[in-house]
């Protein structure tokens, strides 16, 4: 699909990726007290649990990588400059409460 990409040598400068997931629960309950034609009285509560799911971080500081078709790709490293990507990934599994 992209054959003038095929065989060749790509660099890819520094980057960092960072990722969250969660989930959100909320419950709200709002009332009006007083109402006239001019005026309102309303007031609300909102209780709302935030449940962390998972963090992901990714930094690569120079990688070098080549095409090789439609489905392949080779990071290319020597020991002067060798290929690293460095990653964390956590998941929280836990009750609710």
């Amino acid at each position: 699909m992209y054959d003038p990409l095929h065989g060749r040598a790509f660099n890819s400068d520094e980057f960092e990726i960072n990722m969250v997931a969660w989930f959100e629960y909320g419950l709200t309950y709002a009332r009006t007290f007083t109402k006239s034609e001019k005026n309102s009285f309303s007031g609300g509560i909102t209780l709302k649990l935030l449940q962390g799911v998972s963090v992901s971080y990714t930094k690569n500081p120079d990688i070098t990588y080549n095409v090789l078709n439609d489905q392949d790709m080779v990071f290319i490293g020597t020991p002067q400059k060798p290929t690293t990507l460095d990653y964390v990934r956590v998941s929280y599994k836990r009750d609710l409460i």
